[in-house]
């Protein structure tokens, strides 16, 4: 069996952990996978790819265009184009790319995984949307139907002709590192820097149960001159005021589960717009297998679609502050209760379950 998966693969993605684990652990049930797509110049040598480069990337990102060699499209059984936040095969800005990617693939035979539900119309939470204009939505819809007919989406409601399909797997690493924080939380500030302040306002009168308190990641500091002003909100006052450690910095995605596996505690906060359409993301996955013990918001409100009915034991609930405390009281409780949820990511989100879930959407199995 081949498939190449085709995506827009930086160094602090969340898709590339886990697509390095899909190739790495596909060889063993005879699964054999290549790359093509933009494929940052960093992470390179983790991707095979049998095709040579075409251009550089005119954006922030350095990177190259790999297109599906026409030997690879005759001989891959499947194709699986992955798709967040950035159309790489807009219709009007990559035309070029976008035509030489149909004449190499077969409809029938390929799957897109919609990160983001840029396949479903508009909507719009707490000045987040999944679509700017009309136009952007009509250019997304035309991307994806063009490609195929299965469009899949880590979601625990896919509507709109899109399909559920939670693409990302667990995985641990291998080894945890020491514990040096109480409370961590790793990623870039997109449209959560409300989040942020909600959640850490809960904290503000246990700071002797969680003293070491940090924010790992990107903007939380200065804004990113590629975002708009409602994705990039800044608040640097808050973290002096309420001594959180901010350190600034980008994150490649394999460094994720090390940092936050360093805190007792972390809590899972989703951009409003994804957890508006019920939407699930790597981190959710990723911030089990760290080793730490996930707290999770009230708005994430569909969590025991993945984690089980044990999941609300880990929300904050009606009050926050009364939550925390007895987490920290009663630790070894909650270690007990997110030790039995991974034991069920383990089960169910595996490698081998999900390469075996998608060739029975495509009705090979």
């Amino acid at each position: 069996m081949k498939i190449c998966f085709v995506g827009n693969f930086t160094l602090n993605s969340g898709w590339v952990q886990h697509l390095y684990q899909y190739s790495r652990n596909s060889r063993e049930i005879g699964v054999d996978m290549k790359f093509a797509g933009f494929i940052d110049n960093r992470i390179k040598r983790y991707f095979r790819t049998e095709s040579k480069p075409e251009r550089m990337r005119e954006e922030h990102l350095k990177g190259k265009w790999y297109p599906i060699d026409r030997n690879i499209g005759k001989k891959s059984d499947f194709f699986v184009f992955t798709f967040d936040s950035s159309n790489y095969l807009h219709p009007i800005n990559c035309r070029v790319e976008l035509n030489s990617t149909l004449e190499n693939i077969r409809r029938d035979r390929t799957f897109i995984i919609d990160a983001d539900g840029k396949y479903n119309p508009r909507a719009e939470c707490f000045n987040d949307t999944n679509h700017e204009t009309m136009e952007s939505y009509l250019s997304w819809q035309e991307t994806f139907n063009s490609l195929s007919e299965f469009i899949l989406q880590p979601s625990v409601n896919a509507g709109f002709g899109a399909k559920p399909f939670i693409f990302w797997t667990y995985y641990e690493q291998a080894i945890k590192p020491d514990v040096d924080l109480d409370i961590v939380y790793v990623g870039s500030n997109w449209f959560r820097q409300e989040r942020v302040e909600e959640f850490f306002r809960g904290l503000s009168g246990l700071r002797k149960l969680y003293p070491r308190v940090s924010i790992i990641g990107r903007n939380w500091l200065n804004k990113d001159p590629h975002l708009t002003d409602e994705a990039n909100k800044i608040n640097g006052r808050f973290f002096l005021d309420n001594l959180i450690e901010v350190i600034e910095r980008e994150e490649g995605s394999y460094e994720y589960l090390k940092n936050v596996g360093r805190a007792r505690f972390s809590p899972i906060l989703i951009r409003p717009i994804l957890s508006y359409m019920k939407m699930f993301t790597p981190r959710m996955l990723e911030t089990f297998a760290s080793g730490t013990t996930p707290i999770l918001p009230n708005y994430f409100d569909y969590a025991e679609a993945l984690y089980g009915p044990e999941a609300e034991e880990l929300r904050l609930g009606d009050d926050p502050e009364k939550k925390l405390r007895d987490m920290a009281v009663n630790e070894p409780r909650y270690i007990a209760i997110a030790n039995r949820i991974r034991d069920k990511l383990k089960r169910e989100h595996n490698y081998r379950r999900k390469i075996m879930d998608l060739l029975k959407i495509g009705g090979q199995l």
